[in-house]
């Protein structure tokens, strides 16, 4: 063998003993008690803080469902009332006539009233209705749900809402007022779906905002 090769041989031999020196050291480090407790707290650790996390966005999506539960049923009720009287009001010539007696109006509870018992129906909900957050829930569920249908679903009945806020046609009123409680139902049990790990694709189709709604945007 040559002097060369001896030299190489010898480099061979010492990295091969550095190495087996390391590893035989690197195990005698995990054989003390302190460094398997400083590892072991590590890592407990770093678990906890995912498991806390884990539960912190759950909590968090649980508190937005209550919120959206207890929010939308009655933006979309007192919308809907607004939208009804506003209509009456609207259709009836009660802007040139306070006393003008209603004729089957859109309101059955407003059947052989004045147009001034109307306007006054409309302020006690309008004043109602200043108290709603306005889709503070559905601004939420956007945030919270890292989910493609919620996020879509959201900002789908923020738009019928938006319907209901403006339009005075009783049939885009009765159009937005059904598509709203629809979208709220399938909301709600995708939302609770998604915390309970489920995925019902029934729920889940692209469902286009309906054309006798779209209509009434214009």
């Amino acid at each position: 063998m040559s002097e060369k090769d001896e030299y190489i041989v010898s480099i061979e031999k010492d990295n091969r003993v550095e190495l087996a020196t390391g590893v035989h050291a690197f195990q005698n480090l995990f054989k003390h008690p302190i460094i398997v407790t400083v590892v072991a707290t590590i890592v407990v650790a770093f678990a906890s803080n995912i498991v806390t996390k884990a539960f912190q966005l759950r909590d968090k999506k649980l508190e937005t469902i209550a919120m959206f539960e207890n929010d939308i049923p009655r933006e979309i009720r007192l919308k809907t009332h607004l939208a009804k009287i506003r209509s009456v009001l609207e259709t009836s010539g009660c802007s040139t006539d306070g006393g003008k007696e209603l004729d089957k109006p859109f309101v059955i509870g407003l059947t052989g009233k004045t147009c001034s018992d109307a306007e006054s129906l409309y302020l006690k909900y309008f004043d109602e209705s200043l108290k709603l957050k306005n889709g503070a829930s559905l601004t939420k569920m956007r945030t919270i749900f890292d989910d493609d249908f919620i996020k879509r679903e959201s900002s789908k009945l923020k738009s019928v809402l938006e319907i209901l806020s403006e339009s005075s046609s009783p049939i885009c009123i009765v159009n937005a007022e059904k598509e709203a409680n629809k979208l709220y139902i399938e909301l709600l049990e995708v939302s609770i779906d998604d915390i309970e790990g489920k995925k019902r694709q029934e729920l889940r189709s692209p469902r286009p905002l309906p054309t006798n709604l779209e209509k009434c945007n214009n």
